[in-house]
């Protein structure tokens, strides 16, 4: 079934060099010098290369932060972060760092040892272990002959045999096997301890972890792509981001910027944004809106303003009450701006407000020439932004962003969080002819603890229907015996059922995307991108998601039938009773896994029967039962008070 093989198209499908302006001619290097108060051991430098790419910033940051937890304090690590490499023909790569492995030789001088990884790793152990082993008369080392996510290679030995040429014109697959087959004995194997990949991971014996499954990787990257399922070994990965947060650790800081960094600012230094460009008045509009009431709220107290070509690090050395950004972030290189944004949050005492324009857009130097914006995914700046929030949950926060609909229409989103100015978050029930699930959504207001506030619903015609397809409007609303839906509009919104669902979104886009949704029930949650929080019974068996709270009954609050709701089965009982779906679902998992190695030495079919069936299951068409049972997942909850703080940790709201 070749048809079902699309990396044979890929070569031609894939564009060489997207955002050819970012591109770095070298990979950018970080070094941890030896501890303070520890004497050197005089050993040479780990030097660790990682193979990332953009939106891979969480597990990037993870694996650099495993080094440091793991390395010995008297020697010194380099790292260097092969991203956005210029010169390389990138069509046909699996990844957007494919080939960048087999140029490490040519970037390390032909000198020494080097260690590559894929950012999708972890250490448990000391790199230099590794980096110390005995190669024998291997020029490199690796799990096979086709699996090179983690190696340890002699840049001498492979720099005539992987020349910088082959590197950045031929693919993987030209490149690895003839020199293996060219040189005998020039690839050995890794010991195994190295070796671990999503379940192989031996606790106590095991130095290092390869999440190479991409529907069960525990940071969930792409949930547009993917329907993600539980990891076995996902606690480690969480274990050590959690560590990271504690510590305020960055890739980047400030005291220690990316090359870029420090080449946009030189760059603006001598030529400085002219008067004359033209950017979106819509963004700094808003923003200065949306301001003007935080000054209000905050007291008036001392500001402190940002704008493009004040460089954060001299700027930001004194705490004001309030900070102003806009029109900066979204120049910033991909490996700044997390650090940028921290510490933004980190000399605010009370609030921080951002503008940034989200679209492609370049604006004029006075030299005459353009300085483009890196624009990034809707999902980055709240990844930030909430991870700053929640080490700063004192800070009210909010984020003006200007985005393109299709290329066509300019449109403003609006997001807040943090500290509440009024006090406590205001919330919105809304709740329809359905008493079952209108007391759900009330039951879950009174567990956040909040100021909730009631509002009825009817319907008729075609808005009885019980679905969120028909889009973001009050379609069907009898607006003359239902609620009134007047400014000023509230911080949050809860909805139950499918009805009430389409009618929270419309009010979310009359405030500018700024109030957070939450949605209950097995009706109108079908996209998970539509809300903030969703809390559903496991036994619906919709699509995972970050967002998505599973419940055990289906019922919040109480554990006594709520009159005239639906009866709730057990997942177990759902799981036996369906005669064609449970036998066809059993096959097509059993094919999945029905091969136990291949070509790559990995679980994970590339082709075949066997790779449509993981397939299936990778994208969410269809969910195997360990993904839906409680027992298996270990994120399904069963009463009101973890739904609640669930919520409330999803929505990011803190009261004053």
């Amino acid at each position: 079934m070749a048809f079902l093989e699309l990396r044979s198209s890929q070569r031609f499908l894939n564009p060489s060099d997207p955002r050819r302006a970012h591109c770095i001619r070298r990979p950018d290097r970080i070094v941890y010098g030896v501890a303070e108060a520890v004497v050197p051991n005089g050993k040479p430098p780990v030097r660790i290369y990682i193979g990332s790419e953009p939106g891979q910033y969480r597990p990037e940051r993870v694996l650099v932060w495993s080094v440091l937890e793991h390395r010995d304090p008297a020697r010194v690590y380099e790292i260097y972060l092969m991203k956005e490499l210029a010169g390389f023909d990138r069509r046909g790569w699996t990844t957007g760092f494919t080939n960048y492995r087999f140029a490490i030789p040519h970037y390390a001088a032909a000198q020494g040892r080097a260690i590559y990884t894929d950012e999708d790793m972890a250490w448990f152990a000391d790199p230099g272990e590794l980096f110390d082993a005995d190669m024998g008369e291997h020029g490199f080392l690796s799990t096979d002959d086709t699996e090179t996510s983690l190696m340890l290679i002699d840049c001498e030995r492979m720099a005539a045999i992987w020349p910088l040429e082959d590197c950045q014109k031929k693919l993987k697959k030209e490149i690895l096997g003839p020199s293996i087959r060219a040189h005998p004995g020039i690839r050995g194997d890794l010991d195994p301890v190295w070796t671990a990949r999503d379940d192989d991971f031996v606790r106590g014996q095991s130095k290092f972890q390869h999440w190479t499954t991409l529907h069960t990787q525990p940071w969930r990257p792409l949930p547009n792509r993917f329907a993600y399922q539980p990891n076995r070994t996902g606690d480690l990965w969480f274990d050590l981001e959690r560590s990271a947060d504690a510590a305020g650790f960055q890739v980047f800081r400030a005291d220690a910027a990316s090359p870029a960094y420090h080449a946009l600012f030189e760059r603006l230094r001598e030529a400085p944004p002219s008067p004359n460009s033209r950017r979106p008045r819509a963004v700094d509009d808003e923003a200065a809106r949306r301001l003007e009431r935080d000054l209000q709220a905050g007291g008036n107290g001392s500001l402190l303003e940002l704008r493009l070509g004040d460089d954060p690090v001299a700027a930001l050395e004194k705490r004001s009450d309030g900070i102003f950004c806009c029109g900066l972030l979204e120049y910033l290189p991909d490996e700044d701006a997390p650090w940028v944004i921290d510490r933004i949050f980190a000399q605010a005492d009370r609030f921080v407000c951002v503008g940034a324009e989200n679209g492609d857009h370049a604006i004029r130097l006075e030299d005459a020439s353009e300085l483009r914006n890196s624009p990034r995914d809707r999902s980055w700046w709240m990844e930030h932004f909430e991870t700053a929030a929640r080490r700063h949950p004192h800070i009210h926060w909010t984020l003006v962003l200007g985005e393109w609909n299709l290329s066509v229409e300019h449109r403003l989103s609006v997001r807040e969080g943090g500290r509440c100015w009024t006090g406590t978050p205001r919330v919105w029930i809304l709740c329809d002819d359905n008493e079952a699930e209108a007391r759900e959504a009330l039951a879950l207001g009174e567990s956040l603890g909040w100021s909730c506030q009631r509002k009825d619903l009817r319907f008729h015609g075609i808005g009885r229907l019980e679905t969120g397809w028909l889009g973001a409007r009050c379609t069907g609303l009898d607006r003359a015996v239902s609620s009134r839906l007047e400014r000023p509009w509230p911080d949050v919104v809860i909805a139950a059922g499918g009805r009430c669902a389409r009618v929270a979104r419309w009010i979310r886009d009359q405030d500018s995307g700024r109030p957070r949704l939450v949605q209950l029930g097995r009706r109108g949650g079908e996209v998970a991108e539509w809300f903030d929080a969703m809390v559903s019974p496991a036994d619906a068996r919709l699509w995972p998601h970050p967002n998505r709270i599973e419940t055990s009954s289906g019922r919040l609050g109480t554990s006594d039938p709520v009159e005239g709701a639906d009866p709730v089965e057990s997942v177990d009982e759902v799981e036996s009773v369906d005669p064609i779906e449970s036998p066809l679902r059993e096959w097509v998992i059993k094919r999945a896994n029905g091969s136990p190695k291949n070509r790559r030495g990995t679980t994970r079919p590339q082709q075949g029967l066997e790779y449509l069936c993981a397939r299936l299951i990778e994208r969410g068409l269809l969910i195997p039962p360990s993904a839906s049972r409680p027992a298996a997942s270990g994120t399904t909850v069963h009463d009101g008070e973890q739904v609640a703080r669930r919520v409330r940790h999803l929505l990011g709201l803190t009261p004053a």
